[in-house]
């Protein structure tokens, strides 16, 4: 008769995998490790890694969010500094690597100075003024 495995037990499996998992052991190797030391098949090794890879999952995006926090910490304290020192262009450039690293950084500036009344009235626009002004878009 098999026994039946506490919560508690499961869980630590599941450690003990992510643990494998972060060290690149490949799967067919975590299957003999858990077949000899647990006494499973590999439907249940195959169980424990897909918990496994959520946690590892979990733990990417706190280690990214913990990342993140530093990051605006570091550039806020360089930004009230700069301030405080009236060193606009460093408070200014502390903003703009705050930004590059939280993935909010503005797109590139388009020239829209364009002298067209309405949308309609594009009729009188030469293809070549049109190309000519896509470029341009693309330089900036």
């Amino acid at each position: 008769m098999a026994t039946t495995t506490t919560t508690k037990e499961v869980a630590d499996r599941i450690k003990d995998v992510l643990e494998l998992l972060i060290e690149s052991v490949p799967r067919k190797d975590i299957v003999d490790i858990c077949k000899k030391k647990y006494g499973v098949g590999p439907t249940t090794v195959d169980n424990y890694i897909k918990r496994a890879n959520k946690g590892f999952e979990k733990a990417i995006k706190a280690r990214s969010l913990d990342t993140l926090n530093y990051i605006q910490v570091r550039f806020n304290k360089i930004y009230d500094m700069a301030m405080a020192q009236g060193k606009l262009k460093e408070a200014n450039d502390a903003l703009a690597n705050l930004a590059k690293y939280s993935g909010l950084e503005p797109a590139k500036k388009v020239d829209s100075n364009v002298n067209i009344k309405d949308s309609s009235d594009l009729s009188d626009v030469s293809s070549a003024d049109l190309i000519s002004l896509v470029k341009k878009a693309g330089e900036s």
